[in-house]
């Protein structure tokens, strides 16, 4: 969701069902995000069975969702840190050998760096 006013997106989104809101970093590669470069983006955490009344509420509420990026993902309730650094990096090879299969769209996980 794109808007300049977080307390005001963050309100809505309470009231509409969300758990959570948080702001979304972008490099400079992402095209999109220049587009846009005069609104914050957020990204609205819920439950899958909210999603859609509350795309919905957002949306009504003159906010910008953004549909190319909106949807449901995966998200790990609990962290595991992993403190080796060469188990950490055969971690991040194996998603990467997994996300260069033709049939993998998506790979998560709940690692979590130690830095």
């Amino acid at each position: 969701v794109r808007h300049n006013d977080d307390e005001a997106l963050l309100m809505a989104a309470l009231d509409a069902g969300a758990d959570d809101m948080e702001a979304v970093k972008h490099d400079d590669k992402d095209e999109d995000a220049r587009k846009h470069a005069d609104k914050k983006e957020y990204k609205v955490l819920c439950d899958p069975e909210t999603f859609g009344p509350l795309r919905q509420s957002l949306l009504e509420g003159g906010f910008d969702v953004n549909y190319g990026k909106s949807g449901l993902i995966w998200r790990s309730t609990s962290q595991i840190e992993v403190a080796d650094d060469e188990d950490f990096a055969a971690n991040v090879d194996l998603s990467d050998k997994l996300l260069g299969l033709q049939d993998v769209e998506e790979v998560y996980s709940n690692m979590e760096d130690e830095d």
